[in-house]
C-alpha cells in the first residue's frame, strides 16, 4: 500500500507477467494453495485452492502450461466480478475457426457443444459455497462439470 499512497509508477513486488506459465504459478501459489498436506482432486477443499486446482485443468495441460493466472487476472488489481470478462478469455481459445476466431497453435480450439458462445464460467468453473462459512469461492479446476460435482 505504501508503493501506491507514494505514486510509484511501478507497483510490481513481482513481474508473473514476465515468467510462464507453472513459474508463474509457482509464484501465486505462494498463497493460494493448501498449506501442509497435498490437496487431492476429490476433495472438496480444493476449491479453495485455485492455483493447485488450475493445474489439474485440460486447459492448463493442453497448453503446455502457457495457461496460468496472468492469462485471467491482473495481479495488481482488484479480480473481476463480471463472469463476461472471464468467458471473452475462454473464447480467445475455444472459439474456433468456425466461429470467427482463431486459436493459437499452442491452444486447444474446441468449442463447447452445449454453448458455444457465452455460459463458460457458470458451467465449466462455477462458484462453490459451503467450503467456509458464509464464502464462495470459484472452482479453478476447469471442466466438464458432471452433476456429481455439485458439491465439490
Amino acid at each position: 500500500m505504501r508503493a501506491v499512497e507514494a505514486g510509484f509508477a511501478d507497483l510490481a513486488i513481482a513481474r508473473p507477467r514476465a515468467v510462464a506459465g507453472g513459474r508463474s504459478i509457482q509464484l501465486c501459489q505462494q498463497c493460494h494453495r493448501s498449506p501442509g498436506a497435498k490437496i487431492e482432486r476429490t476433495d472438496p477443499r480444493a476449491v479453495r485452492f485455485a492455483a493447485t486446482s488450475l493445474k489439474w485443468s485440460s486447459c492448463f495441460s493442453a497448453t503446455g502450461g502457457a495457461l496460468d493466472c496472468v492469462t485471467c487476472h491482473d495481479p495488481h488489481h482488484n479480480a473481476e466480478t463480471e463472469p463476461r470478462h472471464y468467458e471473452a478469455k475462454c473464447l480467445s481459445c475455444h472459439a474456433g475457426a468456425d466461429r470467427g476466431g482463431s486459436a493459437a497453435p499452442t491452444r486447444r480450439a474446441s468449442v463447447c457443444p452445449v454453448n458455444p458462445r457465452n455460459g463458460c464460467i457458470a458451467c465449466h468453473m462455477p462458484p462453490i459455497s459451503g467450503q467456509i462459512p458464509h464464502s464462495t469461492f470459484t472452482d479453478h479446476f476447469i471442466r466438464v462439470r458432471r452433476p456429481s460435482d455439485a458439491t465439490r
